[in-house]
């Protein structure tokens, strides 16, 4: 397999020969063309130079047209002739005239190529001698044949020229990406925090793709550090309840206790809970809706069916469930993505409101907000509550694995929407959803 490099010359070379080969061709046959032209002209003009002199010498008493005909080739240097009388037969021939069998039609000019002559056909008068003048063009032929190689010799000179040439220029222009090629080999997942070099002004192609291979670098230092934080992460929080599993069983096994398996059914049902959002957080990681897989979803038929399922626990902590959405609004949404978003929020208000709180979701301007009564949010923690694992130490008291509102942001983000929380004015948290600029579609009202 050819290089880069070379493939560049070789293009090169084959270029300059196309161009200096087909330029040659076209100056080359403009002037054949030209040349019969001129020479057509000349044939024309000895045809009547002879037409002329028979003519006068008609007059004359001695006309002799055997004689005439001799001293007017004589005096030709370069045209020789062959006349026949109306009968076809032979009246003059001069002297080195070949025996050639194809002549041009009366009037008319003929270029043998294989012979090299250049012929004319003409009748001395009307229904008199026809004469075929003939002209050695083997001077003319052997020039055009050395144009036409000095033409070759040159065009593939110069292609050899050019494709060493474009060779040097190439590796100096690949250079950059030699060295980017080197440096990249030298990069592993113990070194993603290396750079490639940057080469050549802003506008430079090599600098723009280093600087996009730095940036996927960049990213994928940070997709690293992530699973590495993730990986340690999750570690720590199956420790926790497997340890406290063993404990619980060695216990029962001892003192015959069957208050220790029950704890350590409840801490079983822990990991049950963490594998799962572990299992759906690696599903959705960097995962894109396509539209395809999106569909229009009317808003409150799916918060009815929500609420159908969580009303028991309202009631069981007597929460009003407050909505404000107008008649007819539908998202464009993956559906289990969209049901599970508002499940997990839902279900987050619950468990953080208090006895004969509130809970309220309405949309307005394209913002789809879902708020509770309560203390709200601590405002230490609001940068970090949607991360994975993360429990801020007001609610460690309550049931949770930390990985509720990290699974609720990447399924809004794999649908291209955005999520953020604050507290409210009067207390509480407030979660809000709503579209990325570029979703212009995402959100429609009225009749579908």
């Amino acid at each position: 397999m050819l290089s880069t490099r070379v493939r560049i010359a070789f293009f090169f070379a084959i270029l300059v020969f196309l161009l200096l080969g087909g330029s040659s061709a076209l100056l080359i046959a403009s002037y054949h063309y030209s040349w019969i032209q001129n020479e057509t002209l000349e044939m024309e003009k000895t045809d009547q130079r002879l037409m002329l002199k028979i003519q006068e010498k008609q007059r004359e008493k001695n006309f002799d047209l055997q004689k005439e005909l001799k001293d007017f080739f004589d005096d030709e240097d370069h045209i020789i002739g062959k006349v026949l009388d109306p009968f076809g037969t032979v009246i003059f021939t001069s002297d080195g005239f070949p025996n050639i069998q194809t002549f041009p039609e009366e009037g008319q000019t003929l270029l043998l190529s294989n012979e090299k002559l250049f012929l004319r056909t003409d009748r001395l008068s009307k229904e008199g001698e026809i004469v075929f003048f003939l002209e050695d063009v083997s001077d003319y032929w052997a020039q055009e044949e050395n144009l036409i190689q000095k033409a070759l010799f040159l065009s593939g000179a110069s292609s050899i020229f050019l494709f060493f040439l474009g060779y040097f220029f190439a590796w100096r222009i690949l250079t950059p990406l030699r060295r980017i090629a080197q440096k990249a080999k030298e990069i592993s997942i113990s070194s993603l925090h290396t750079r490639l070099p940057l080469s050549g002004n802003q506008n430079d192609e090599i600098r723009i793709l280093s600087h996009t291979l730095n940036d996927l670098l960049g990213r994928l230092e940070q997709s690293a550090e992530n699973l590495r934080q993730f990986t340690q992460d999750a570690s720590h929080e199956l420790r926790t309840p497997l340890t406290i599993i063993d404990s619980s069983l060695q216990l029962a096994l001892k003192t015959k206790n069957f208050e220790h398996i029950e704890t350590a059914r409840a801490e079983i049902s822990t990991m049950q809970q963490l594998i799962d959002a572990l299992l759906i957080l690696a599903k959705n990681d960097r995962q894109v809706f396509l539209l395809s897989e999106k569909k229009i979803i009317v808003l409150q038929d799916l918060l009815d069916d929500i609420f159908q399922h969580i009303s028991q626990k309202l009631a069981e902590k007597n929460i009003s469930w407050n909505s404000h959405i107008p008649e007819g609004i539908s998202f464009f949404f993956e559906p289990e993505s969209f049901r599970r978003i508002l499940w997990n929020l839902l279900w987050n208000a619950y468990k953080f409101t208090p006895e004969n709180g509130s809970i309220t979701l309405e949309y307005a301007s394209g913002v789809l907000r879902i708020s509770n009564s309560g203390t709200g949010i601590l405002e230490k923690d609001i940068p970090y509550i949607f991360e994975r694992f993360f429990r801020s130490e007001s609610v460690r008291g309550i049931e949770g694995v930390g990985l509720g509102l990290a699974i609720t942001k990447s399924l809004v983000e794999a649908n291209g929407w955005k999520i953020t929380a604050k507290n409210g004015k009067n207390g509480g948290a407030v979660f809000e959803i709503h579209r990325e600029p570029k979703f212009q579609f995402e959100v429609q009202q009225g009749k579908q």
